[in-house]
């Protein structure tokens, strides 16, 4: 065989197939809480300024009537109360009251907005952690001792938030409802109360953290031996 036809031989190519970037689970979550996040912000923007340059109320701000719901008096389904409505041996009865206050004073206004402040800054602000802590997770990894500080932090504040969020709304709903009786009959014990999904999603997010934390402590000591 010449030397020509030996430099004239096709050589067969492989073709290499190019391989995709591996997808980060965590960005779907990570776009998902991002524009919950936007959103929220600008409802809260543009909440704002219909209350200040409008009509608009915001969390019981800008609200010109006050009402409330008291759940304390009942009545009995009897002839003076109820229309004959029911077939007999049927037992109705009505519990609660609606009192509105068409003129708040400053401290009504002050106890409205304390029924239902706690709780929304309670989750806007364990929304803002969860995204904080799914930003952090997809850029430096899941097991990241970042991670758990930041489950960690989460899961407290859930767990308390959700006790003192329920405690300081009942407190303000209950002195707000004495407030528009002739008597006030205050009970402080009354006022106690939690949320127990959150405080039981907070204990299950610390229990996570600490699974999480001696994941990433089991993975120091492999790559230390490495």
């Amino acid at each position: 065989m010449s030397i020509t036809t030996t430099f004239d031989m096709e050589l067969p190519l492989t073709a290499t197939p190019l391989r995709r970037a591996a997808r980060n689970p965590l960005r779907p979550l990570d776009v998902t809480l991002d524009v919950l996040v936007k959103v929220m912000t600008s409802f809260l923007v543009l909440s704002s300024l219909t209350m200040v340059f409008g009509s608009g109320t915001l969390l019981g701000f800008g609200e010109r009537t006050i009402c409330v719901r008291d759940d304390s008096p009942s009545f009995d389904s009897g002839a003076d109360h109820l229309p004959s409505l029911f077939k007999p041996g049927v037992v109705a009865s009505q519990s609660g009251l609606s009192l509105c206050v068409n003129d708040p004073s400053f401290g009504q206004r002050a106890l409205n907005v304390a029924t239902q402040l706690p709780s929304f800054v309670l989750y806007f602000a364990a929304i803002l952690m969860l995204w904080r802590l799914v930003r952090h997770a997809a850029q430096a990894g899941p097991f990241h001792p970042g991670n758990v500080r930041r489950l960690q932090v989460l899961g407290w504040w859930l767990a308390v938030g959700g006790v003192v969020a329920k405690t300081a709304e009942e407190a303000a709903r209950t002195s707000l409802i004495d407030g528009m009786y002739r008597t006030a009959d205050l009970d402080p014990l009354g006022w106690f109360g939690f949320q127990f999904s959150l405080v039981l999603t907070g204990l299950g997010l610390l229990a996570v953290a600490r699974i999480l934390r001696m994941g990433v402590e089991m993975r120091e000591d492999l790559e230390g031996t490495v």
